[in-house]
């Protein structure tokens, strides 16, 4: 796995996660953090949403 440390640097995010999925092991960890990944990003994006929606309602409102 470790054949060099700048190669692997550039490597792993591209390959890396075929490579899980090949493997079959990390198969369980990827999903996971896909999904704690996923989960996330619409957190923040509903987070982004309503802090917008209530900063115009704010502006409207005055």
């Amino acid at each position: 796995m470790h054949t060099g440390r700048t190669c692997s640097k550039y490597w792993i995010p591209h390959f890396g996660a075929i490579w899980m999925l090949r493997r079959g092991i990390h198969n369980r960890m990827l999903h996971y953090s896909l999904l704690v990944l996923g989960a996330w990003s619409w957190s923040v994006l509903l987070i982004f949403y309503f802090f917008f929606f209530s900063k115009e309602s704010i502006l409207y409102s005055m």
